[in-house]
């Protein structure tokens, strides 16, 4: 049985598709064994409500200061960061520098799930090269601690192709230039969806790349052994080791 100590990819019933009490999940994490927990729920933007898949902006001070509380209060048993899961849209990028200039959060993971096309944010289904020019972009400006399921872009892809190849290898280069690591995404082997994906990790061997765990937490109960064990079956499968991340 392998042991994961950290997790920094987990989700709050703010976003509006996870479930349970704050508090819950941390305990959850504690009796897991997590020893380093980051809260990252999908970012709140000004001025851009999203119901059903992120919290409105008027929520930050709320999470900030619920997640601070939670970390005076179980200082002893787990050390916690606040970030956010956000998608880099280039009309917000002052915006994500802001958050961390000012130290209104710690960290912010990738998640690329769809883009920003003339003012409008949709799924990447029908231009997945954008996808990789997006993610080449975002991990430039180094403000992201990591890519969160890298290969989410193959939800609108029948089989792995040639471009999949294509888009793989500009997301590799961009990562192993700015040393960003890659997450194997759990919720993904939870779900059994089309990532994280067998022939796009398999072809990251060939880059100078780090790789981390994420839980993608949606749920207090996604802190189980199980699901973890399967984790570390797929990275043993691939030949993959991953990074003691702390940020």
């Amino acid at each position: 049985m392998s042991k994961l100590i950290y997790n920094y990819h987990t989700h709050t019933s703010r976003c509006g598709h996870a479930i349970g009490e704050d508090e819950e999940y941390i305990k959850k994490a504690i009796d897991f064994g997590i020893k380093r927990l980051g809260i990252s729920d999908h970012i709140f933007f000004p001025g851009f409500n999203e119901p059903g898949v992120r919290g409105n902006y008027e929520q930050l001070d709320e999470y900030l200061n619920t997640f601070r509380n939670f970390r005076e209060k179980y200082k002893d048993k787990v050390e916690m960061k606040i970030g956010f899961e956000a998608e880099y849209f280039p009309s917000y990028k002052e915006y994500y520098f802001d958050l961390i200039k000012k130290g209104d959060i710690e960290y912010l993971i990738l998640g690329q799930h769809y883009g920003e096309f003339d003012g409008k944010f949709r799924p990447y289904y029908e231009n997945i090269m954008r996808y990789a020019e997006d993610v080449k972009e975002a991990v430039s400006l180094g403000i992201f601690k990591y890519v969160a399921h890298p290969d989410h872009f193959l939800l609108g892809v029948k089989s792995w192709n040639e471009e999949c190849e294509k888009v793989a290898r500009i997301i590799f280069e961009a990562c192993e230039k700015s040393n960003i690591p890659i997450e194997i995404n759990i919720l993904g082997i939870r779900q059994y969806r089309p990532y994280p994906c067998k022939e796009f990790f398999r072809l990251s061997k060939e880059y100078k790349l780090k790789y981390v765990l994420g839980v993608d937490a949606h749920n207090p109960n996604d802190f189980n052994q199980p699901d973890i064990d399967k984790a570390f079956e797929y990275l043993e499968e691939l030949g993959i080791d991953i990074i003691d991340l702390i940020i």
